[in-house]
């Protein structure tokens, strides 16, 4: 992740810059200084270029945050380009990934100069069988091919990349349409025929590639519903041993078995009613107790986007509604 403190220092470097192509010229400045002016030379080597420090944070910059690099100067904008270690783990997430196209795709990777390694495109709709094609004959050595959400994408071109990557290792195809029936040949390529260790839901959204527990493909069978998603199994210790007795299966995808947006443990809403929550998500009731709690309503929320309200809680947003309308129809009443 990048450090706030290089961020900051790509801020200030170019507030310097602005501030540089208001001042006279160099060859103005060098006059004004060759002529017994008492300008500082050290104010002239302020924007001889960019500190060596700030080439050092470019490795832990996110693809967004390049580009903005690229704008600063025409030092930095060479050191991106023609740098291709900075462009061999390409990840395009919310938002550039609503503008994304196989145009835009195509020149992102080029920089890779062929050494592309892992590419991860997260909910890409406009991405396409035949742009896709083009970065995987361009880059052969990719091990990660991450896809989740790309809708453009269709099974057969999945597969046929799949079989121009020989390195290959892991794939994900997350939101893919379709791939349930493609799913048996997509294993065989990849060899995922031995048995998986369990996979824990952590949140959504799951298709990070850090939640796949390496294994080669993300998605498998639903025992429930039999469609290709991701499976999750029961973090709760009585229902891992229930399992192992074959009492009872609480292994499924989310839209089959619900899940706590904290432990990963299935929900029975029977037991924790919904309307004790104050945000969108699933929450068992051991860790609805540890939860803040609406300081009017007393429901829990586990969502980090709430309105601070008093020290020991916070207020729902269905309670800051109502009490606007409380307070509107006080204004308008005589």
């Amino acid at each position: 992740m990048p450090s706030p403190l290089c961020l900051s220092t790509i801020k200030t470097m170019e507030e310097t810059l602005q501030k540089a192509h208001q001042e006279p010229s160099a060859n103005s400045q060098m006059s004004l200084f060759s002529s017994g002016s008492s300008f500082p030379q050290d104010h002239m080597q302020r924007f001889s270029g960019p500190h060596e420090a700030l080439f050092y944070s470019l490795p832990y910059l996110y693809l967004r945050e390049l580009f903005g690099v690229r704008r600063v100067c025409k030092s930095l904008r060479q050191a991106v380009d023609e740098d291709d270690l900075l462009w061999q783990n390409v990840r395009v997430d919310v938002p550039l990934s609503r503008k994304l196209t196989d145009d835009h795709l195509l020149s992102i990777t080029s920089k890779a100069r062929g050494k592309l390694r892992s590419l991860v495109l997260i909910d890409c709709g406009g991405i396409t069988d035949a742009g896709l094609r083009r970065v995987v004959d361009d880059n052969p050595h990719i091990t990660g091919l991450y896809v989740p959400g790309c809708t453009g994408l269709s099974p057969t071109g999945i597969i046929n990349m799949v079989e121009r990557l020989p390195k290959l290792e892991r794939i994900a195809v997350h939101g893919v349409l379709n791939m349930t029936d493609h799913l048996e040949n997509l294993n065989s390529l990849l060899h995922d025929n031995h048995p998986r260790p369990p996979t824990y839901y952590t949140g959504r959204p799951s298709h990070s590639p850090l939640n796949l527990n390496k294994n080669p493909i993300d998605v498998q069978i639903c025992p429930k519903c039999e469609e290709a998603r991701l499976v999750f199994d029961c973090t709760r210790e009585t229902c891992k041993e229930k399992m192992k007795k074959k009492q009872v299966s609480c292994r499924g995808c989310y839209w089959c078995i619900s899940r706590c947006e904290l432990c990963g443990g299935c929900v029975d809403f029977d037991d924790e009613p919904p309307e004790l929550i104050a945000c969108q998500h699933a929450l068992c009731s051991n860790c609805w107790l540890g939860v803040p709690k609406c300081v009017m309503c007393n429901r829990g929320s586990c969502c980090r986007d709430v309105r601070n309200g008093e020290p020991a809680g916070f207020t729902c947003a269905g309670c800051f509604l109502s009490q606007e309308k409380c307070l509107e129809s006080e204004d308008e009443s005589p």
